[in-house]
């Protein structure tokens, strides 16, 4: 039989100033599998990013330290989104809020990851699973971090894919072009 041929990639890259407004992509919990295809795809449109990474992706796993490398050399931003992901308030997973001990271990354990990767010193990071409070965000603030949120206030204009969730190309890209509605908002 005949092969089929690999699907080409089609890009339409961004060439305006965004002189109405700005618009920022962050991409969480990476780097992964799926890196170089994002990078590929931002590159073809244009596009810059910023990638809160986790520390712990980055042990070990030289494919990993490699997108990040490419994350670099590409000009995005390497940023903090802590070593292993633990909840700082529990909420999200029903344990035990971290300490001040355990932010800082989580926040300078990711930063001494990322550096070791080639990225420079992240002075921004990200809570996992946005949960944070204004003690735990005070602790980050102290040891040199400013946060970026995963979502904004109602009326805001934060808008999060929901890409975590399992949905489908098809809804990602209706909930970013579109808004969506979760808890009344």
């Amino acid at each position: 039989g005949t092969a089929t041929p690999a699907r080409a990639e089609t890009y339409r890259p961004i060439d305006n100033d965004c002189s109405a407004g700005s618009v920022a992509f962050t991409f969480d919990d990476g780097p992964d599998i799926n890196t170089p295809a994002v990078l590929s795809a931002l590159q073809n449109l244009n596009l810059k990013a910023t990638f809160f990474v986790a520390g712990a992706k980055l042990t070990n796993n030289p494919d990993n330290v490699a997108a990040l490398a490419a994350e670099v050399a590409g000009g995005f931003s390497v940023q903090n989104h802590t070593f292993d992901h633990a909840s700082w308030t529990g909420a999200s997973t029903a344990t035990a809020p971290l300490t001040e001990s355990q932010i800082l271990d989580e926040l300078d354990s990711a930063t001494e990851a990322i550096v070791a990767a080639g990225a420079p010193k992240p002075t921004l990071y990200r809570p996992p699973y946005g949960d944070i409070n204004a003690w735990g965000d005070n602790v980050a603030e102290h040891d040199g971090y400013r946060i970026v949120m995963p979502w904004g206030t109602p009326g805001g204009n934060i808008v999060d894919s929901r890409d975590w969730t399992g949905i489908s190309p098809a809804q990602i890209a209706a909930n970013v072009t579109n808004g969506y509605t979760a808890n009344g908002y």
